[in-house]
């Protein structure tokens, strides 16, 4: 398979043969013309000139929350919303930093109901504390 761009023309691949094959995990097949991923401040701009009102940071768990920091100096007017990699030994962290909302997936993805319960008291736990010591 070539790794290329092809735009907007309607494309099908089988997902996990092309990810064995792409030994460079960075780059995307792009397909689409409104889907924009990017740690570039530039690109922050345009979406939020687009009328954009939150804007997702992913992955999460490839950056640290000061990314957020450093996005906000600049540019106070960006709602982020970290994906991937939050989790409850970092969310407040997050929100600490900058976040306005979070994105929470696999941190509360467990094989049975009282998984799943726990890690969720978990999250609301941490949440109300930061809300407690943040007003």
């Amino acid at each position: 398979m070539e790794l290329k761009d092809y735009g907007s023309a309607p494309f099908v691949t089988n997902i996990e043969e092309a990810t064995k094959e792409n030994t460079n995990y960075r780059t995307a097949l792009w397909t689409g013309k409104n889907l924009q991923v990017t740690l570039m401040s530039n690109e922050i701009i345009s979406a939020l000139e687009s009328g954009v009102d939150i804007i997702k940071v992913f992955p999460g768990s490839e950056i640290s929350s000061t990314f957020l920091q450093t996005i906000n100096s600049p540019i106070p007017q960006a709602k982020l919303m970290p994906s991937g990699g939050v989790n409850t030994g970092n969310i407040t962290d997050w929100l600490q930093r900058g976040a306005v909302a979070v994105s929470i997936g696999n941190s509360i993805a467990f094989d049975t109901e009282e998984e799943v319960q726990s890690a969720s008291s978990s999250l609301v736990h941490s949440l109300i504390a930061h809300n407690t010591t943040s007003l």
